[in-house]
């Protein structure tokens, strides 16, 4: 897995999707979710410290790549701005 994430808290997966920014983004979000869920935030592709892209970017595949390399079969997912886009693409 090349993207970079952070992985907090135990519990219920919950994954927060950001469009165009990077995990800073849930700065706030992360210490009150992390009480009673592990929650999960990546940089994606080209954003953070997560690679520039080399190829087309397909974030949906992207996304699914993290949480196999997680080995999290069901999550709550949350997304803000195009991250709630990529969640939609993504059902």
């Amino acid at each position: 897995m090349d993207l970079y994430y952070e992985v907090n808290g135990h519990g219920h997966p919950v994954v927060l999707l950001t469009g165009g920014a990077d995990v800073r983004n849930w700065t706030f979000m992360v210490p009150l979710l992390a009480k009673h869920y592990k929650v999960v935030a990546c940089d994606g592709r080209g954003t953070g410290k997560s690679p520039n892209p080399l190829e087309d970017v397909n974030p949906v595949k992207d996304l699914l790549s993290l949480l196999d390399h997680l080995e999290i079969s069901q999550a709550t997912l949350i997304g803000h701005s195009m991250g709630a886009k990529l969640l939609l693409n993504s059902l």
